[in-house]
């Protein structure tokens, strides 16, 4: 990083010039498919794939947003702290199947969630720390969203519920936390296995933040051309926005999306090159739509093969 250029020596990826003003990271993620790097800047999370035409894919974004977790399979887990919720990410910046997760009412969730396999099914789980105006809790849950039978554990007392941590951390299978008030807890899970992303910044010491990840053969078997079961919108009904996902069997497939009202006039039309091998996802605004029903046609394309599925999507204002 020079001033605002970032510059990926070794890799055919143009110079990227960042508009951020108080942080700006770059890092590497290593994987059995080859590298991918990240870029932070300011509250704005970006993944770097050099294979790809558009290499820079925006993740997530939010005001003094905290630091990701980011595991096997490209799964990238956050808080979202306007939500107070708990978000996972793919590298194409999907959803992952199981989030968001919310946290009870006047809890704020907040730091970066630990990843580790505490129950010893070899599943890793979210370990997050919630808060209220008067105590610090860690809050765990599995990954398609339950939570796990003893949590929250207390840790101690709060100064409020928007200060940041002394973040937990996990030691094997120990995990020490510090509440605002400076109350020291640890605890031993018995049927601990492993632990993917154990501090805030992952494995590494010296707060050095990058992730080695592995990844496996994304497409099941269960679908060729367009996967139908990750072709939806969320959320249905939609208010101002939704977003419409899908998966292609393969890279550089083409999705074409053609949207009408209940009178067959089409108001949205568009053709995207699908990156394949996990699900993606569009974001559409329907703030100017009436309330009511609506079609998208959608049309994958691989080599030639097409598939074709119609989604109802529901906007009321």
């Amino acid at each position: 990083i020079n001033d605002q250029t970032v510059t990926f020596v070794g890799e055919n990826i143009s110079n990227h010039l960042s508009g951020a003003s108080e942080r700006l990271f770059a890092g590497t993620i290593q994987s059995n498919l080859g590298n991918f790097y990240y870029l932070f800047e300011d509250g704005t999370f970006s993944i770097v794939d050099p294979n790809q035409e558009e290499p820079i894919v925006e993740i997530f974004s939010e005001e003094k947003a905290d630091w990701p977790a980011i595991i096997d399979e490209g799964y990238i887990y956050r808080v979202n702290r306007t939500e107070s919720s708990i978000e996972g990410y793919n590298f194409n910046g999907a959803l992952v199947s199981g989030t968001p997760i919310y946290a009870n009412d006047n809890i704020q969730f907040i730091g970066t969630p630990l990843i580790a396999d505490i129950t010893g099914d070899n599943i890793q789980d979210i370990l997050v720390v919630g808060q209220d105006d008067y105590s610090v809790n860690i809050f765990a849950y599995e990954t398609n969203g339950n939570p796990i039978e003893g949590f929250p554990l207390y840790i101690g007392g709060s100064i409020g519920k928007d200060v940041q941590p002394i973040h937990p951390v996990l030691y094997g299978d120990e995990l020490y936390a510090i509440s605002h008030a400076g109350d020291f807890r640890a605890w031993r899970f018995l049927d601990f296995t492993s632990s993917q992303w154990p501090s805030r910044y992952g494995e590494n010491p010296y707060n050095k933040v990058s992730a080695y990840i592995e990844f496996t053969q994304q497409n099941n078997g269960n679908f060729s051309v367009l996967n139908k079961a990750e072709t939806y919108n969320w959320p249905n009904p939609a208010g101002d926005e939704t977003n419409l996902r899908y998966e292609l069997e393969a890279p550089g497939g083409m999705v074409e999306i053609t949207i009408i009202d209940y009178t067959g006039r089409v108001i949205f039309e568009r053709t995207v090159q699908s990156v394949g091998g996990a699900p993606e996802e569009i974001q559409i605004t329907t703030r100017d739509w009436g309330s009511g029903a609506y079609f998208a046609r959608i049309k994958a394309t691989v080599e030639g093969r097409s598939e074709t599925k119609i989604v109802k999507i529901g906007v009321a204002h």
